[in-house]
């Protein structure tokens, strides 16, 4: 499919399947009378494409935007956003009100699953694209880079701060703790601590003894 025409530099292959479908469903539509399946169908896809681009268009010019453009949306991201809610309502008119069973849908369905199916096994890993689109992609690829070297930075930095302040945190406990466990043995050198009640009751008896005592021998 992807190979080009040694003097017209065209795809060969890709034409001439085009067309061979193109007539293929011409003759379909004109013996089974699919006009209206058919212009349905081709409906959705549209509308799911023009979609994807402006989610392209927002996603680029958020992301890239020192890339070099040749056209610029004078409506910036709103007319982008009111052109998704426009194919949005057109895609879901489509799929629930035309009174076709939803024939359409399950035929843009069978497209979609097909086709993703020949991309992933078969056309992805032969796609080839022109210079312009190699020099973008080199572009965003050399950005996309340099944004996960910043938010990897920016995550080791986060990091490092959060050890830091659970190290204080663990630092600050522990000598609470300590002071804590110190708190008794300090007062008691500052001679604050009280003494038992069972010896306070002692110290008076044995004074008393000795008045006694000494009231004795003067007499």
């Amino acid at each position: 499919m992807y190979e080009k025409h040694k003097t017209l530099k065209t795809p060969t292959y890709a034409i001439l399947f085009g067309s061979v479908v193109s007539y293929a469903l011409c003759f379909a539509d004109y013996y089974l009378s699919l006009d209206s399946i058919l212009f349905n169908t081709c409906m959705i896809m549209g509308s799911i494409s023009y979609t994807s681009q402006c989610v392209g268009y927002i996603y680029l010019k958020k992301n890239f935007r020192t890339m070099e453009r040749i056209f610029k949306n004078p409506l910036g991201n709103f007319g982008a956003v009111y052109s998704i809610a426009v194919w949005a309502i057109n895609a879901i008119a489509i799929i629930g009100f035309q009174g076709d069973s939803q024939k359409s849908f399950i035929a843009m369905l069978l497209i979609l699953v097909v086709c993703t199916i020949y991309y992933h096994f078969h056309a992805k890993s032969r796609q080839m694209f022109s210079e312009e689109e190699r020099l973008s992609l080199f572009f965003a690829h050399v950005a996309n880079f340099n944004n996960a070297k910043h938010k990897n930075n920016f995550r080791k930095q986060q990091s490092k701060k959060l050890m830091k302040f659970v190290y204080r945190n663990q630092k600050r406990v522990a000598v609470d703790d300590s002071e804590a466990s110190q708190a008794p043995s300090i007062s008691i050198a500052h001679g604050t601590s009280k003494i038992p009640s069972t010896t306070e009751g002692k110290v008076p008896s044995q004074h008393h003894t000795r008045q006694e005592v000494d009231g004795q021998t003067r007499r």
